[in-house]
Parts: C-alpha cells; structure tokens; sequence
C-alpha cells in the first residue's frame, strides 16, 4: 500500500523579532557590509521547475521569496526591500542555525549571537533596527511499506509562493514583512535533508544611519 504523508508547514511558532539599538555606545562602523546587492535576474524557466533536492539551486529560491515579498509590500505601498550583504549573513547564521538543530527559535545559546540584533552585530551591521522572521517548509513524503520511496517537491515558483503566504498569514511575520521603517533585507535558505523540507530566514533593516 502507498501512502501519502504531508509534513506540517511551520510558520516560526508564531513569533516574529524586532529590535531597536537603544545602547549608548556607538555601533562598529562597516560601510562596505552594508552595501546593496544587486538583483540577479531570475531564470524563470528554471523558476517553474520542481525543485531537484540533489541540486537545489538555493540563489533561485531566495530571489523568488525576495520578489514575492515586495510584491506583498506594494500591495500596502510601501517601498521595496533592496537586497543587503551584511543582513543575508545574519539571516544564513541563524538559519543554518535552526536547521542543524531541528527547531524554529530566534535565540541562538551563544550569548554574542543570541537575538538577531546580536547576530547583525557580529558582521558589522549599523541598522538601528532589525527583524526577523523564520519558516519550515515540508515537503510531501510518499511511503510504502513504511519505506520512503519518493518525496514530493514543488516548483521554485511554487515553494516561494507558499512561504510569502504563510508569513502573511501570520500578523507578527506580515508586521515585519510591510514594516514602513525596513528598507533592507537579507534572505536565507537551505534544505534539510533529514526533515525533507526547507528552512528560511528573513533579517529586516532600517537603513544604517551612515546612510
């Protein structure tokens, strides 16, 4: 007998993360960390393919999440994120963080990495405000015999769409998500191979105030 399993679509347990630097002391100044990315185009060919885990093309997901975000954001007329160095490698640290230990959680138990500002600040980020919102996505997992025997993927299209969606459906993640003050973004995903599904990071920034 065949069977289908559908594992269960995380939506970061229902907590988002947002913090001001209120500390007296000045930030380490990194100008060059906090540089924009510019926008790769997207193969939207490849976009529409199922996702091959052997060779998942992780810049095409975080492209496709990117561009749906904004799309979110212009529906509430607020300005598009811009892509930031220095805030991806905050969202990749956490994000391979919680992906290695199997739990969606916004503290890391390394006191110099524990809150996402803490993380931001170990790159060299000067936002003065940064949030933070994380995802499980799973895919479907064919059994039979109690043997896996297929998993299904979706297309790329298909994964970014549905992560946006279980971030807007989210008050606390959708707050981050069209937050007026956030002009930056960082983006972050990875396949966990022993979960079969994908964990995603977002880090938000207000723009550094060298800026």
């Amino acid at each position: 007998m065949t069977f289908k399993i559908m594992l269960t679509i995380w939506i970061v347990v229902l907590m988002n993360a947002c913090f001001l630097n209120t500390q007296n002391q000045s930030p380490p100044i990194v100008i060059d960390e906090n540089e924009t990315e510019v926008n790769r185009p997207i193969d939207r060919n490849k976009a529409e393919e199922t996702i091959d885990i052997d060779r998942f093309d992780v810049s095409l997901l975080e492209d496709l999440v990117h561009e749906q975000i904004n799309e979110l954001r212009s529906k509430k007329k607020r300005t598009a994120l811009e892509k930031d160095k220095c805030l991806r490698k905050a969202a990749e640290l956490q994000n391979n963080y919680v992906s290695k230990n199997g739990k969606l959680s916004h503290q890391q138990r390394n006191k110099d990495q524990k809150t996402v500002m803490d993380r931001s600040r170990v790159f060299g980020c000067t936002h003065r405000m940064v949030g933070e919102n994380l995802q499980f996505l799973g895919f479907t997992i064919v059994k039979q015999n109690g043997k896996i025997i297929d998993i299904e993927a979706p297309t790329y299209n298909e994964a970014a769409k549905d992560i946006a969606i279980n971030w807007k459906n989210s008050p606390g993640h959708y707050d981050n998500l069209i937050h007026k003050d956030f002009f930056r973004v960082g983006t972050a995903a990875v396949y966990n191979s022993k979960e079969k599904g994908i964990y995603v990071t977002q880090v938000f920034g207000a723009v550094p105030p060298s800026e």
